[in-house]
């Protein structure tokens, strides 16, 4: 029954859908890429260094000029599509940065090319080609976030990125950021403060620990920035002068982190302090615990997935690398399983899914499988026998078909298998693993339901295309493309029919359509 206190919205005969949901982030890492070198246009380590010595020009050229202190971050170069005679060197990064310190991340995260100055600082040896890997990489990378000024200007980054998702429908994320998780969104959620350790761990996981008040000056321009906000939608004033409110965050946690969070009596799903935006409703806290995310083993363009055939071209044969031995993934099955938390475990190469799936049934875990690229087709039907979602990302397949025919040309699974799995009843969720790919839902649909970016170039594998009420069903969080009575209030207004769009590109342009994004009940973003 509506009461006097009711608002009545005239959505003028718009279409309605369900908040968007990104199921698979890495939401600092995302937001740096807004003001980092963005290095994926690069056609080969040349082209890359070229970039890199116009980026360091135009930093050396601003008014404040360049700090020699100051870490030079680049992103998503791809040097799997490189030739072999134009891959990464030390010399060339050396010559191109100097003294500078400059560490660049692959696209797929798992690798990162450093001049001389960065290693040093970041404390890792590095062999010709420059490039660190894996865990040795991981832990270099979140260093980084230490360096003079990174903090201030992540929560800038932050804020921008968190308006850009309600922009394209989104209300919801699990962010897997190998950082503090709980302790870094309790802040966010807590209170307008700056972290000091965003991302990288430091503090001692209370709101306040860590954390930079924000200066008068700094306060002055959020609310200046607010006054701008509200005009598109955005209430920015009470998203952020009393915490983040843009967006439901599920904030994963690491193995390494599980025993402190087991000890401080946390759960997957239990609230996060500060994070509630209404009470009484469904849905009324925005931050929750998430599961624990395993990276059992590495990627393809690394040529570090863990398969059960060897990499073709490469010699000698090389069949990936596991990270941890499959006694180690299901100790930590077990671990988080019987102190309630989900799992979100990283498998990639079809040897590697195959021993996740056994420590899953072994142990009774629940949640997901992340990724699930390269699957045998008898792994396939057991994703639903043993209960575990299929969290994938549709764009990677795009990004990836290239380099699947000239990496994995011989597999014995299937790779990106979105229709087997759907036919076999495994609930897929959908991410973008950004900043690996963008966070857009509308790009993970339209590359799940065409199989290709562009109308002019056949599809990847069709016969693993997928309805687009599938598609769209699979990037919300309740794994509906309507919404039902009684749930959370997070919804997606549209200028443009979803289900008519009819090829690629008019699919992608959806996030241009989106008029509003409402979470709990306020509009994040309006356009009307």
């Amino acid at each position: 029954m509506l009461t006097t206190d009711v608002h009545v919205t005239d959505a003028a005969g718009r279409w309605i859908i369900p908040g968007l949901w990104d199921c698979h982030t890495h939401f600092t890492q995302w937001a740096q890429t807004l003001g980092r070198l963005d290095l994926i246009a690069a056609r080969s380590a040349r082209e890359a260094m070229d970039m890199l010595r116009d980026h360091l020009a135009r930093l050396r050229a601003r008014p404040q000029g360049l700090s020699p202190d100051v870490f030079v971050v680049g992103m998503r170069f791809r040097h799997s599509l490189w030739s072999d005679c134009d891959q990464p060197t030390l010399a060339a990064i050396d010559e191109a940065a100097g003294d500078q310190p400059v560490a660049l991340s692959s696209a797929d995260m798992h690798c990162g090319w450093v001049n001389t100055a960065a290693a040093r600082r970041l404390g890792v040896q590095v062999r010709d080609s420059g490039l660190i890997g894996e865990r040795e990489w991981f832990d270099a990378y979140c260093k980084l976030d230490n360096a003079p000024g990174a903090a201030r200007e992540t929560l800038r980054l932050i804020r921008a990125a968190q308006m850009d998702a309600a922009r394209k429908g989104v209300v919801g994320i699990r962010d897997y950021e190998m950082a503090d998780n709980i302790a870094v969104w309790t802040r966010r959620f807590a209170s307008a403060t700056i972290p000091a350790g965003v991302g990288t761990g430091v503090g001692d996981g209370s709101p306040s620990a860590g954390a930079q008040t924000l200066t008068a000056a700094e306060r002055a321009e959020l609310t200046a920035e607010s006054r701008q906000s509200v005009a598109a939608g955005f209430d920015w004033d009470a998203s952020f002068a009393h915490g983040m409110r843009g967006l439901r965050v599920d904030a994963g946690i690491y193995p390494e982190r599980l025993a402190d969070a087991i000890d401080a009596g946390w759960h997957t799903g239990d609230e996060l302090p500060g994070s509630r935006a209404l009470d009484g409703v469904p849905g009324g806290a925005l931050g929750r615990v998430g599961a624990m995310k395993l990276i059992s083993d590495g990627s393809l363009n690394t040529r570090s997935a863990y398969c059960s055939t060897p990499y073709s071209g490469i010699r000698p044969n090389s069949f990936g690398t596991l990270n941890y031995t499959p006694d180690q993934i299901e100790q930590y099955f077990h671990l988080a399983t019987v102190h309630g938390f989900d799992i979100a475990c990283h498998a990639i190469g079809d040897e590697a899914n195959t021993i996740v799936l056994n420590a899953a049934e072994a142990t009774g875990a629940h949640g997901s499988i992340e990724h699930a690229q390269m699957l045998k087709p008898v792994d396939i039907p057991r994703f639903a026998r043993i209960g575990l979602d299929v969290s994938v990302q549709p764009q990677h397949a795009m990004d990836d078909r290239d380099v699947i025919a000239r990496f994995w040309a011989n597999p014995v699974g299937i790779p990106y298998p979105f229709r087997s799995l759907h036919d076999a009843g495994a609930r897929l969720r959908f991410g973008s693993d950004a900043p690996v790919a963008p966070l857009d839902p509308w790009m993970a649909i339209s590359a799940a339901v065409f199989g290709t970016e562009s109308s002019a170039r056949e599809p990847f594998q069709p016969e693993q295309c997928l309805d687009v009420r599938v598609a769209l069903a699979a990037s919300t969080a309740a794994g509906r493309d309507q919404l039902v009575p009684g749930a959370a209030a997070d919804l997606v207004l549209l200028d443009a029919d979803p289900y008519a769009a009819d090829s690629p590109e008019a699919m992608r342009a959806m996030k241009d359509a989106v008029a509003a994004t409402m979470l709990a009940g306020r509009w994040t973003y309006r356009r009307f």
